[in-house]
């Protein structure tokens, strides 16, 4: 399979992760709804398997849709005068001036303004023609076979080296400890910080995530301890989930240009760390919290399997909007409302 910078075979990565996950969602509800225990669940995981690569084969077999060809002058009128790399120079300029101390309330309203400007200056922009080739050095240059792997370095790098746990991590890490040392219990029922057998869990809306128990899982299966189950193998793999759930993003809003976004995008989400809310935490350094998974990989996901959504159609580009969506609340319960915001985004933008 051949990974070029303009071809369908990137787009092959995010369906083949995000519809096994949406399956392994919804299994772990049913066992949750029913009150079954952890063992039951372990027996029954030899047919969800199966059950997911079926789903995901029969997804990748679905006839797509053919979209309508746009006439030259609509397909010139994408490119505009304005010279790229002053505006990527601008961009990485503000996002300086926020991390060296600028009130974020002014790095906010400045950076909305600006694109408000940059939107109305497009629309009033002359129409600019593509160049038909590129030169062999800048082909080279912006070859996704050496950016890609650069980036998913970078981003495990940055998971193995700059951990920043947290209070909660008490919490989430009891819910595999106590399933693997109480595995006939009933799965999120009872409480499992404490153990106490007459209490809930902490609160009800924990029963709808499934990365405790993804956790406990995995370290079942490979007789790897639960913290670094939880804290280094899955993050590893949820990093380059990352970045290729951008990569699925990019290709929809700047197809001829996302191998160069792809890491000015890491470097962003990189400075933007200063603050614990800021959207830097809600990334690589916690990807062992489902809210960091949400907002780093799900919600481009969600945003992009929404916009080919409404510009195609069509029951296959539907089930992965659909998908995307429960994978997207398998991982945290906060995307009872950020996944429908993501897609409500996501169509606006691709109508």
């Amino acid at each position: 399979m051949r990974l070029g910078m303009d071809g369908a075979s990137w787009d092959r990565f995010v369906p083949a992760l995000v519809l096994p996950y949406a399956i392994w969602t919804i299994y772990v509800h049913l066992v949750v709804a029913i009150r079954g225990s952890f063992t039951l669940l372990l027996t029954g995981l030899p047919v969800v398997v199966l059950l997911a690569a079926a789903a995901t084969a029969g997804w990748f077999r679905l006839r797509e849709r053919e979209a309508p060809a746009l006439p030259a002058s609509a397909t010139q009128a994408i490119h505009r005068r304005t010279p790229a790399l002053a505006v990527l120079a601008t961009a990485t300029l503000w996002v300086a001036l926020s991390t060296a101390g600028m009130p974020y309330l002014v790095f906010w309203w400045g950076a909305l303004l600006g694109t408000g400007l940059a939107w109305v200056w497009l629309l009033r922009g002359g129409e600019l023609a593509l160049p038909e080739s590129r030169s062999r050095f800048t082909a080279a240059w912006l070859a996704p076979a050496w950016i890609v792997p650069a980036v998913v370095l970078v981003a495990v790098c940055v998971v193995l080296f700059a951990s920043r746990p947290s209070a909660d991590d008490a919490f989430y890490l009891s819910i595999p400890a106590t399933l693997l040392r109480f595995p006939e219990q009933p799965v999120l029922l009872h409480d499992t910080m404490y153990r106490l057998q007459d209490a809930p869990i902490m609160l009800p809306f924990y029963r709808l995530s499934n990365t405790g128990v993804l956790v406990a899982v995995v370290a079942r299966l490979t007789g790897i301890d639960h913290v670094l189950v939880a804290h280094v193998v899955l993050p590893v793999l949820f990093a380059i989930a990352c970045v290729l759930a951008w990569i699925h993003l990019l290709r929809r809003i700047v197809p001829s240009r996302w191998p160069i976004v792809l890491p000015i995008l890491l470097l962003c989400v990189l400075a933007l760390g200063e603050q614990h809310h800021a959207y830097g935490n809600f990334s690589f350094v916690r990807l062992f919290h489902g809210k960091a998974m949400l907002a780093s990989c799900l919600v481009p996901v969600v945003a992009a399997a929404a916009m080919d959504h409404v510009r195609h159609g069509g029951i296959r580009r539907w089930l992965l909007l659909f998908a995307a969506m429960v994978a997207a609340l398998g991982v945290t319960a906060s995307a009872l409302f950020v996944a429908p915001a993501a897609a409500a985004l996501g169509l606006a933008g691709g109508w």
